[in-house]
């Protein structure tokens, strides 16, 4: 086996006997192939007869489905399916930005002269005339703008329009497009954003950024940031509770038009250093003061007498009901 790798652009296309990124197997091995596995047509010379191969992803860890007609990276190097450590396989990495888009790096036909071993019309593109755009099984194009990014992120941004950025406080935001809704005064200190949906932007756009007042789902983690532009459903949210956007300690922020936890098995459990705050169109609760208020009340409610004609009456009839009350409320007290 040579230590050497040699990359190739290759073509992604599609044969008719097969449906792409279902299970099938290799034409030449009679293998199944892992998922996410495509045929790729490549040749070494404008001039030369292409050839076809069926690669499998290079990192299952980490896997980026290309396109019809999309342009990945290829090579050639070792397969563990057989003993013979001599015997080898075609592998891709993720396709080529021929376009500088995020949804849509088509550039079909680069590769399309007859094939060695098949026939054109057999096993071309899902689009075998140059006139005629692909057609794609699912695929559907949209306008998707880059994110923005920042010296030293780390972002992972899909064609559809979510984005995993690993990011921080930056030193000096003022020379960038777009300036993040995060601020903090610690340079270096970490930020995470996972964003489902990124809202607002066009392709007339050249940059965007994540925006928590419009985009459809998101979970951020801070480290010492506050966040700049976030509008709670409710505006009073109980008493003495920082703002987001002069909060600087660590917070995970979740928003979404709707949350569900679920516990399946065992307990949701909520536990706070301080408090639990619950916010409604009607109620703005402390539930730390709630539960100590309700102890006040039936603790009131079990030493309550009424002046009558002949001088004060007696406990309520049902004392003992009250009287256990309490006893549960006290319970919870910590």
């Amino acid at each position: 086996m040579p230590n050497n790798i040699n990359l190739q652009i290759a073509q992604v296309v599609q044969t008719e006997d097969k449906i792409q990124y279902d299970k099938f197997q290799d034409d030449k091995t009679r293998v199944d192939l892992p998922p996410g596995a495509v045929r790729v047509r490549f040749r070494s010379t404008t001039s030369a007869l292409a050839s076809e191969e069926i690669a499998i992803p290079a990192n299952p860890n980490y896997l980026t489905v290309p396109l019809y007609g999309e342009q990945v990276l290829v090579f050639s190097a070792i397969s563990g399916l057989t003993q013979n450590t001599k015997t080898e396989r075609y592998y891709y990495l993720p396709y080529v930005n021929t376009h500088g888009q995020v949804n849509n790096n088509i550039m079909p036909f680069l590769q399309d002269t007859k094939p060695k071993s098949n026939s054109y019309s057999n096993s071309g593109i899902t689009s075998t005339s140059k006139s005629k755009e692909p057609e794609q099984i699912s695929f559907q194009e949209k306008d998707i703008v880059t994110i923005q990014p920042y010296q030293g992120d780390t972002i992972l941004q899909s064609r559809f329009g979510s984005v995993l950025r690993f990011s921080s406080t930056h030193k000096k935001i003022d020379d960038y497009l777009q300036s993040p809704i995060w601020e903090g005064t610690s340079v270096g200190d970490p930020f995470v954003a996972l964003t489902c949906g990124v809202d607002g932007a066009t392709k007339d756009d050249y940059y965007t950024i994540e925006n928590p007042d419009k985009d459809a789902s998101l979970i951020y983690l801070s480290s010492t940031q506050k966040i700049n532009n976030l509008k709670l459903s409710q505006q009073k949210i109980g008493r003495g509770t920082k703002s987001l956007s002069s909060y600087k300690n660590p917070q995970v922020i979740i928003s979404s038009n709707r949350l569900i936890f679920n516990a399946r098995e065992d307990e949701l459990i909520l536990a706070s250093k301080k408090d639990i705050k619950l916010a409604t169109p009607n109620w703005s609760v402390d539930v730390d003061n709630l539960i100590t208020q309700l102890e006040a009340l039936v603790t009131a409610i079990t030493k309550m007498t009424h002046t009558t004609g002949v001088g004060p009456s007696g406990p309520p009839i049902n004392i003992a009901d009250f009287a256990k009350i309490l006893t549960e409320i006290k319970l919870m007290k910590q």
